[in-house]
């Protein structure tokens, strides 16, 4: 819900209350009654912006949780991995649909990182090839995939090699992940204690370009979040 609609449907209610307060509920015009008329009106008004709010504050609550779940992610990525990788948060760029919430280079490769704040019993529907426990995750895994692919098209053009980008979804808090270090549908979807595990398994990768020319391109990438306080790379 807009501000704007909020005020506007807030004053509609002021005058509603004021015209029944000081004109009666017996509201009459040339000698036509619409008292029931403008309390209906009134109470309908009321229930619309009542739910207008729950829905505000609702939305608010989950980008709430979903950013807190990515601080606490970041600060595990940093605890955990070695000074080998850099870590750049919130990366926003044309041909990504929506941002991608960390990227991370190491000596295992390039990660692009989702985060997922719940995740219940995570699963797998092989007919559907969603993950399971969470409505909200039900794509998360083409979403992951789609922003590693524009990632990996963006570093192409920039610097002109093949650079593979891994997609990666960490879940904040689950109940239970099966799946261990092993792909789903060429995603890894683990939880965040096992993030040193996964990021440190693979081989080393042979980067067709030094990585500091990749890192600089991420760099020029990352936006502004002046909530964060922590640093890019791990030290």
């Amino acid at each position: 819900m807009s501000f704007a609609l909020f005020v506007i449907a807030s004053i509609l209610i002021v005058l509603l209350i004021y015209s029944l307060v000081w004109v009666g509920w017996d509201f009459v015009i040339n000698g036509q009654s619409y008292g029931l008329v403008t309390l209906t009106i009134l109470v309908g008004v009321i229930w619309y912006v009542g739910s207008e709010i729950r829905k505000y504050n609702h939305e608010r609550e989950s980008y709430s949780k979903g950013l807190n779940a990515e601080f606490s992610v970041e600060a595990e990525l940093l605890k955990v991995l070695g000074d080998e990788y850099a870590i750049y948060p919130d990366l926003n760029f044309e041909g990504c649909y929506g941002n991608i919430d960390f990227a991370v280079v190491g000596p295992s490769g390039v990660f692009v990182v989702e985060v997922k704040n719940n995740g219940w019993f995570v699963g797998f529907d092989w007919k559907s090839r969603t993950l399971t426990g969470n409505k909200y995750n039900k794509n998360a895994l083409k979403t992951v995939k789609g922003r590693a692919l524009a990632l990996h098209k963006l570093l192409k053009a920039k610097t002109g090699a093949d650079i593979f980008v891994k997609p990666v979804i960490i879940f904040n808090k689950y109940k239970k992940i099966s799946f261990g270090t092993k792909p789903v549908d060429d995603v890894y979807v683990i939880g965040k204690e096992w993030i040193n595990t996964l990021f440190t398994e693979f081989i080393k990768y042979k980067y067709p370009v030094e990585r500091a020319v990749i890192e600089k391109e991420l760099e020029a990438l990352v936006q502004p979040t002046p909530q964060s306080t922590l640093p890019m790379r791990c030290t």
